[in-house]
């Protein structure tokens, strides 16, 4: 899917948040709403509209920057049926940064979903909460070049199909790269 023309993509986002930061920009407060209608020509059943809007805030003090964004997304298809079931789903996280030394930080990070999938709940398409949280620290090898190793928590519970409960716990090095 096409980023819509003017938007900034996810990632572009993410590295305006940095660099506006890094040049004095104290907060930001995005508030965005989409409607895009999605046609899949020979397969109709696939057809869906989908609207969303989501409020985005980010503060930065001298060595943190925290972000809040919360959003709602709801997903009618043109045939309604078992396997392309209408879909509403809220979301919310919040991070938090925070520079130790000048090359090294810690990083927190919490999100929550709920996704409700209406009359066609089934066990594929099974109504969840998701609660994960990650904690990782990050160092920079260079100004564009860093490792991060993290853990993260997450918390999958399916309100009638219990056999789709996912609890996971991850350790994880990366090594990121800003071009």
């Amino acid at each position: 899917v096409e980023p819509v023309k003017g938007q900034l993509s996810l990632p572009e986002r993410s590295r305006w948040i940095e660099s506006a930061a890094d040049n004095g920009v104290k907060s930001l407060v995005v508030l965005s709403y989409g409607n895009p209608i999605y046609d899949f020509g020979k397969a109709e059943q696939e057809d869906n509209k989908a609207n969303s809007i989501t409020y985005e805030s980010f503060y930065c003090g001298k060595n943190y920057r925290v972000g809040f964004v919360v959003g709602a997304v709801v997903r009618k298809f043109d045939q309604n049926t078992e396997l392309n079931p209408d879909e509403t789903e809220k979301r919310a996280s919040i991070t938090y940064d925070y520079t130790i030394v000048k090359d090294l930080k810690l990083k927190l990070k919490a999100e929550y979903a709920d996704l409700d999938y209406h009359e066609f709940e089934n066990d594929i398409n099974s109504n969840y909460k998701r609660k994960t949280w990650n904690v990782a620290i990050e160092k920079g090898i260079c100004d564009y070049v860093s490792f991060e190793l993290a853990y993260q928590s997450n918390s999958e519970r399916h309100e009638e199909y219990t056999q789709n409960d996912i609890e996971e716990k991850t350790v994880g090095i990366s090594l990121i790269g800003r071009f």
